[in-house]
């Protein structure tokens, strides 16, 4: 049987490290002009004349905004339409074999403010040092919308 190979688009995130499939990747674009609201994790901005909801990563898992300075939006496409999240870097592409994911224990899924990343898997993105990368749910991240 043939092993599956995941694209993923991988970023920091403070200390953390996330990922996305880039299949559901439309683009990555320099951030545009954000307009919020209440919710400080969310936000609006147009790209391609269409609204794009935004989540901050940034609010949203360290409760901090999006560091000053270049950033940038991963625009995504889902059943629901197009919806985007801020990255402070540009991203990262990996091939990562689908037996190296592991799932995120529910217990620490339900306790942290990672609870919208479904696995994991240990990558070596700097020199001699495996790092583990989260993958980030994209059905949890729609229910933050």
């Amino acid at each position: 049987m043939p092993l599956t190979t995941l694209k993923l688009l991988i970023f920091p995130i403070g200390n953390l490290w996330l990922s996305l499939n880039l299949q559901s990747v439309k683009k990555v674009i320099p951030r545009p002009e954000i307009v919020k609201g209440r919710q400080e994790y969310l936000g609006l901005c147009v790209f391609d004349n269409q609204e794009v909801t935004v989540i901050d990563l940034y609010q949203k898992v360290l409760g901090q905004g999006t560091p000053q300075g270049k950033s940038y939006l991963i625009v995504l496409e889902s059943p629901k339409g197009w919806y985007g999240l801020t990255i402070g870097s540009l991203p990262l592409m990996r091939d990562v074999s689908a037996n190296q994911l592991h799932p995120v224990p529910p217990e620490y899924r339900e306790r942290d403010t990672l609870n919208i990343a479904s696995h994991m898997v240990q990558l070596s993105l700097q020199p001699d040092k495996p790092v583990p990368v989260f993958l980030l749910d994209e059905t949890r991240l729609l229910e933050l919308i």
